[in-house]
């Protein structure tokens, strides 16, 4: 990784063309706060490609997944309850897709959990009997190596 370090900034050029989505939590400082002009002021500095405004108690949301949508959750009384943004990142040399790089960045890059993700082309959650994520394998399901404690 180049050295980005400077007073001033560097024009920037991505080091990789290998992309993912996923959903980042943004504007934390908004959240109990009223919807608003002023919260609506805040939320451009995102530069949405589309504003989602929806009502917590209303299931508003899609599978679909939007580059750079903006996703503002109201509760009952009209308070931000969160702000999150549908971003693309890029994805560093060994990591496979967004899941992975939530992984590194919780376990770093050359653990076994980024490891876990390269082959994992069907995965799915068991939330009734064991409440682990698992993959496919030809041999059989092989659960996520979470990290006890």
């Amino acid at each position: 990784m180049r050295n980005y370090v400077s007073k001033t900034g560097f024009t920037y050029f991505p080091e990789t063309s290998d992309l993912s989505t996923l959903t980042l939590p943004v504007l934390p400082n908004l959240i109990g706060k009223k919807w608003d002009e002023t919260a609506l002021a805040y939320v451009y500095s995102l530069r949405p490609s589309l504003l989602r405004v929806v009502d917590s108690t209303i299931n508003a949301f899609s599978l679909d997944s939007r580059p750079w949508r903006v996703t503002v959750v109201l509760g009952t009384n009209g308070l931000i309850e969160s702000i999150e943004q549908e971003v693309d990142v890029l994805l560093p040399k060994g990591v496979a897709n967004a899941e992975a790089l939530k992984c590194a960045l919780e376990y770093g890059l050359d653990s076994e959990q980024v490891a876990w993700w390269k082959d994992a082309e069907d995965t799915w959650f068991d939330g009734v009997a064991t409440h682990r994520l698992y993959k496919a394998t030809p041999e059989g399901p092989v659960p996520f190596p979470y990290k006890e404690g």
